[in-house]
């Protein structure tokens, strides 16, 4: 009698291991298929996307699958009829293999419907606004066009949308529907919107403690009374949150209905941290190893000055620049007093560069920043072995920039690049 060999452990639960992964395999090189034929790509993923059958697994029970199956033709209609097909003619087959099922149909989607009649109007019960008129004009419904019922959900919404952004908190659609004439082929679009009074600015109040409320109120360009806009609303977001001084601005509006028709602003602002530091290090071929390192005060006192020394370190270049920023009458204007010291010393030439001077900052609502300033530069310079000379020279200037994307405080400052990579510099 032989003796029973038990197989090690390891080795049984490695053999089960193998079982499990060719079974997982084999199940999923086995994919259920919805085939739909008869309709381009586009169409085709619309179809898809409305199936709750494409969803199904192999191992999806039986007469689940035969029902979702049963239901799909509700499905496909809808599907069709958001791009505008009315009169569509199906063909469904369910086949049951040994491992898995396979949809196939088969769209006959048939002449599309378009749009007969586009009606589309704003009362605002005054002189019409030109925004709002520009919206309707956008809309893409244009008789003719085949029946797209997304692009009829973007239009209403979008209306929706500029009515509110312009004040028109109350502005209803006393119309808004699609009538379809599947045996025409044919759609009318009926939007018609009452929008009701234009609401007002209400009052502005600002909820910080760490600057001077004159300072502040240098921001606020919202006067009660005017006409509700909220693009001015979002300009003010925005020169507040590029002051640097906050790291957090958060807008509450709350529109009050008759009798006020106005809307109050609360903005509760968080301060940012104080200082911001920064560093780097780098490698040039022409430099050799570079270090930078800066710090900057995003609030020296009350007033809202700020202030930045920033450094950078090389075997031939090394400078040091600070900066004195003081905010104007206007939010967007702004002075800066400016040092630096560089020194350069390379193989051919030994400089040592002394610049001071002054900017004046202004930045528009259209993007363009205009700068004036006047700079002084004191340089002493060896060129080879016998050239030794000194220079003095004062720059008054013009520069004119657009950024055409947001701008930072940071990105105020002179010699970054925010400011030297765009516009036009002039010197006298």
């Amino acid at each position: 009698m032989y003796p029973v060999q038990r197989k090690p452990l390891a080795v049984m639960l490695l053999h089960i291991s193998m079982a499990t992964a060719l079974w997982v395999v084999g199940l999923q090189s086995v994919q259920a298929e919805v085939q739909v034929d008869g309709v381009d790509a586009d169409i085709r993923t619309n179809i898809l996307a409305y199936l709750r059958l494409d969803d199904e697994p192999c191992d999806a029970p039986d007469w689940r699958v035969r029902r979702l199956f049963v239901e799909s033709e509700k499905e496909i209609r809808e599907a069709l009829e958001a791009v505008g097909y009315y009169n569509v003619e199906l063909d469904k087959q369910l086949e049951q293999g040994e491992s898995c099922w396979q949809a196939n149909i088969s769209v006959i989607p048939g002449q599309p419907v378009v749009l007969r009649k586009v009606s589309i109007k704003i009362d605002t019960g005054m002189a019409a606004d030109e925004e709002l008129q520009k919206v309707t004009q956008k809309c893409a419904l244009r008789s003719g066009d085949i029946l797209q019922h997304a692009i009829y959900d973007a239009c209403r919404s979008q209306i929706k949308r500029v009515a509110e952004s312009r004040g028109y908190f109350s502005a209803e659609f006393t119309q808004r529907r699609i009538d379809v004439y599947p045996d025409q082929n044919s759609a009318d679009v009926t939007l018609h919107m009452v929008t009701g009074p234009r609401y007002v600015f209400g009052a502005t109040t600002i909820a910080q403690e760490i600057l001077d409320p004159d300072l502040i109120r240098r921001f606020i360009t919202i006067a009660p009374g005017e006409p509700y806009d909220a693009e001015i609303v979002r300009r003010l977001q925005r020169d507040l949150t590029a002051s640097a001084y906050f790291d957090q601005v958060l807008f509450v509006r709350n529109p009050r209905s008759k009798p006020y028709f106005d809307v109050p602003i609360n903005v509760e602002l968080t301060p940012g941290k104080k200082y911001q530091y920064s560093a780097g290090v780098g490698f040039a071929t022409d430099l050799g190893p570079k270090l930078r390192g800066g710090i900057l005060n995003r609030r020296i006192n009350t007033h809202g000055h700020q202030g930045e020394v920033e450094v950078n370190l090389s075997r031939v270049i090394s400078d040091i620049n600070v900066s004195y920023r003081v905010p104007l009458d206007r939010a967007r204007d702004w002075v800066t007093f400016d040092t630096g010291y560089k020194l350069e010393d390379n193989d051919s030439f030994n400089s040592r560069l002394f610049t001071a001077g002054s900017q004046r900052i202004q930045r528009r609502n259209n993007g363009w920043i205009r700068t004036l300033f006047l700079e002084l530069r004191l340089e002493d310079y060896e060129a080879g072995t016998f050239q030794d000379d000194y220079s003095e020279l004062l720059t008054p200037g013009y520069r004119l920039c657009v950024c055409a994307g947001r701008l930072s405080a940071r990105g105020l400052w002179p010699g970054t690049a925010a400011m030297s990579s765009c516009g036009v510099r002039l010197k006298v």
